[in-house]
């Protein structure tokens, strides 16, 4: 009937297991009072413990020296949780103040997980006002989520991919791709790009549909194609630099073709 004082005559059982469970990231236990109603009619008062919960964090780090005194700061990402930004930006932020001189962003095996999380990483690292997304969705608003006017970071950038990385994973590592802001080094990424909507259903089951699917900012079908790597294995700074400038020239040019059709239609 009631969490915490707040009656539930308006709550689904979702967001009520949600309100018992309390936060993702508790280091101490807390009490949670309930209002429940037996089969009977009786009507109790109760409170219970949440247990002290802890949320990993998905992010890892190191400083290496390479070839020719690179330093380069490497970050593991395993998955998109509630601390993957938290975490994503303190490990940037510390890798620079160490002196880093490119970035490896290493999305090998991540299958996902929240994509406003991905989507906030990606942030990170564009500017400019760039779009990170794509949505083909009659049930999603058209505008698509776009970075800010500038980025955490300028650093050189390598992105690391193979058949396990997924989702919004996925998500990121397109966008750095085709916003020319990062090469991908591996195998072609899992192909999951579909978005779902979870129904509640009158006897309290759950019902999924899929409703839209995302693109990369150039309009690769993520789903049925996945993320295509620039490189099979990493290639030498000469070599990164060249395809990100072959990038951005052919981003130029379309952006260009587009502009004059558009001026065409115009007059």
């Amino acid at each position: 009937l009631a969490v915490s004082n707040m009656e539930l005559s308006n709550v689904t059982p979702f967001q009520a297991a949600t309100l018992i469970a309390g936060p993702d990231d508790s280091s101490t236990e807390s009490p949670v009072n309930l209002r429940v109603q037996k089969a009977d009619g009786q009507v109790l008062d109760m409170t219970l413990q949440r247990p002290a919960r802890y949320l990993p964090s998905p992010v890892s780090s190191s400083l290496q020296e390479r070839s020719g005194g690179r330093l380069v700061g490497v970050i593991r990402l395993t998955s998109f949780n509630a601390r993957a930004l938290r975490d994503v930006s303190a490990a940037l932020a510390e890798l620079q103040q160490r002196g880093a001189t490119e970035l490896v962003l290493d999305l090998r095996d991540n299958r996902g997980g929240l994509v406003s999380e991905g989507l906030e990483v990606a942030k990170l690292f564009l500017s400019d006002g760039v779009p990170i997304v794509l949505t083909q969705s009659k049930a999603m608003a058209a505008d698509p989520p776009k970075a800010g006017a500038s980025a955490t970071t300028e650093l050189p950038l390598t992105v690391l991919v193979n058949e396990h990385t997924a989702s919004a994973s996925e998500i990121l590592a397109g966008a750095l791709k085709d916003n020319c802001r990062g090469i991908l080094v591996g195998k072609r990424t899992y192909g999951k790009g579909l978005i779902q909507s979870v129904y509640e259903l009158s006897d309290s089951s759950g019902l999924v549909i899929t409703v839209g699917k995302y693109l990369t900012p150039r309009g690769v079908d993520i789903d049925r194609f996945g993320i295509a790597p620039d490189f099979g294995n990493l290639p030498g700074p000469d070599q990164a630099a060249d395809t990100l400038n072959a990038c951005k020239l052919e981003a130029g040019a379309a952006l260009s073709t587009r502009f004059a059709a558009a001026s065409s239609r115009v007059l």
